[in-house]
């Protein structure tokens, strides 16, 4: 499994209650949770202790987990429909803004995608299916064809033919969608804050993201089981990367490496 995400959607107390109890149970049945350490501090107080007194520090592995269990003794006339509809109850059983890819021995060909809010584009060629989460990172000659972006809430399978969808929603996550009117707005703002920048391109951190942007969607944000205050399920990072395609297929968007303190980060600038 490959996750990628926040804990937007699921810092409560809730989530960690029942991530723990998920942990804990594994751990009694015998499985070793390779992602389970000492605490570097022992007087700290940490909401993801588990019952040996180590603290947690994965995020996949509890996803990670809940699928292989389901799956463990599934034949391989049934192992794709198992792994997608495990995928999607490991999803609702705790809802927080990811996505996840999975990949099973008994299934080699086939990439299962379960996602909650991330951005996840599908691209297509001939007896080849490529996945990114920027568009414009998949290779050029895919680029030219259509491109597939992979809703909230969905549970999706890939293989060298193409892409299936097998779910567009999950109980207890219902995610705000990208509206007309979202687009509209994102796209204003990356060209504001783009346009004309070919001697000061920015990276998407120069971007409202989780600021502005929370004010497109209606509050209360979603109907999640771990609410809290700042709990977000919003697409907020695929309306973005999606508007950066659209600019991007209309050849407006250019990119450069730049650096952000010892890191490389791509930065962008729109032509006016």
């Amino acid at each position: 499994m490959v996750l990628n995400g926040t804990v937007f959607g699921g810092g409560s107390d809730e989530f960690y209650a029942l991530r723990n109890k998920i942990m804990n149970e594994f751990m009694d049945n015998g499985v070793k949770i390779k992602s389970a350490v000492p605490p570097k501090n022992p007087n700290k107080v940490y909401r993801t202790v588990l019952k040996n007194g180590y603290t947690y520090h994965g995020a996949g592995e509890p996803y990670a987990h809940l699928i292989g269990e389901a799956v463990k003794n599934s034949p391989k006339e049934t192992i794709k429909d198992d792994i997608a509809a495990a995928t999607k109850r490991a999803l609702e059983t705790l809802p927080i803004d990811i996505i996840s890819l999975n990949v099973h021995a008994n299934l080699p060909d086939t990439i299962t995608i379960g996602n909650v809010t991330r951005p996840m584009s599908v691209g297509f060629g001939d007896g080849e299916t490529y996945l990114a989460s920027c568009a414009f990172m998949l290779p050029e000659k895919i680029q030219e064809s259509p491109v597939a972006f992979i809703s909230p809430t969905t549970i999706a399978q890939v293989t060298p033919k193409g892409l299936e969808i097998r779910s567009t929603a999950l109980v207890g996550a219902r995610v705000e969608q990208i509206t007309s009117k979202v687009t509209a707005r994102v796209r204003a703002d990356i060209e504001r804050i783009l346009g004309g920048k070919e001697n000061d391109p920015q990276s998407i951190y120069a971007f409202p993201l989780y600021t502005e942007w929370d004010e497109m969607w209606q509050k209360p944000l979603v109907d999640t089981p771990f609410p809290y205050d700042g709990t977000r399920l919003k697409p907020v990072v695929p309306a973005l990367y999606e508007g950066l395609w659209s600019f991007h297929k209309e050849g407006r968007l250019h990119s450069v490496i730049g650096k952000n303190g010892e890191y490389k980060i791509t930065k962008f600038w729109i032509d006016l």
